[in-house]
């Protein structure tokens, strides 16, 4: 790569600091600013979510310009942040994002695991270029349907109706309504104590699964992300053998042992008999190393997060 070239993607980079930047002061300063901001969009959301979704439980189609300069669509409530900000407004969601604008470069390979409508996966695409490959798997058939119209538009990416597991075959995965989407598992536990969950139960589907030791070997990933709520262990189990081979960073959601029903914590005992470390996130999209997760969380306040392991 020339340093002509360089200089370009340092500048994209930078424009895209510039514009998540912009995005965060908006989520962080609440509800007026993001009304005013925008009175017409946020008053459609707020009238779908708590009034019209209830009543109807289906989603409402929408599209959305991203800070990265990519139509997504969207079907509300699920996504309403997106819709109303033009990204992830959570914390861990901003730092990760801010991570990847760092950490991709053109030319790489993403695996984005749990993609669901593909806000990761079409960022990654930006960033990996027309050179790079962005493949992007998701279990649940509505929100497939809509990954694969949102990365459709992108040649640099794939969507596969598929879900990672210990085992190439089919199994049963649980799938909420719209608005709790994003909580579409192969494990329910963590969610069966949610205060929403008995009025909005799962349906059973069969899915297709296969494993990290089928994918990786082809595919050979500079990244990989994991976010398949609470079924982290299994991902990694189904891939001893390829993450001992190929050694990719992976960036797993993780959440607190109060609130996960156990996954994450072996997902994390997993990664680390592997000889991975876990890294976190800090405001700027930097990592740095973390022994005690549990600690890290309670110290910054978070019951989740985003973590980076690579391997030492």
């Amino acid at each position: 790569m020339d340093d002509h070239t360089t200089q370009e993607g340092e500048q994209v980079k930078k424009e895209l600091i510039r514009r998540l930047a912009l995005l965060d002061r908006r989520a962080k300063a609440g509800k007026a600013i993001r009304f005013l901001h925008h009175p017409g969009r946020y008053m459609l959301a707020m009238i779908w979510q708590y009034l019209a979704f209830p009543l109807c439980r289906i989603g409402l189609p929408m599209t959305r310009k991203t800070f990265y300069g990519q139509r997504l669509k969207i079907l509300l409530p699920a996504g309403t942040d997106i819709y109303l900000l033009g990204g992830k407004s959570h914390d861990s969601e901003i730092r990760l994002a801010r991570f990847l604008i760092h950490r991709l470069a053109p030319g790489d390979r993403f695996l984005d695991i749990g993609a669901h409508y593909g806000y990761f996966s079409a960022l990654a695409a930006r960033l990996v270029g027309p050179k790079g490959q962005v493949l992007a798997l998701e279990a649940t058939p509505q929100t497939f349907a809509v990954l694969e119209s949102n990365l459709g538009r992108l040649p640099s990416a794939k969507a596969h109706h598929l879900a990672l597991a210990e085992e190439v075959g089919e199994m049963t995965f649980y799938t909420f309504p719209v608005r709790y989407s994003e909580y579409n598992t192969l494990d329910i536990t963590p969610y069966e104590e949610e205060d929403w969950y008995a009025d909005y139960p799962p349906v059973e589907v069969r899915i297709q699964t296969t494993t990290f030791d089928q994918l990786i070997p082809d595919f050979k990933p500079d990244l990989i992300k994991i976010d398949v709520e609470g079924a982290e262990h299994r991902v990694i189990k189904g891939g001893i053998d390829a993450l001992s081979t190929f050694r990719p960073p992976v960036v797993m959601e993780y959440l607190d042992a109060a609130s996960s029903g156990g996954g994450h914590q072996e997902a994390d005992a997993l990664l680390r008999s592997l000889g991975y470390q876990p890294h976190a996130i800090d405001q700027e999209g930097q990592i740095r190393p973390v022994d005690r997760i549990e600690d890290y969380l309670t110290e910054v306040g978070l019951s989740s997060d985003n973590l980076v392991y690579l391997m030492q």
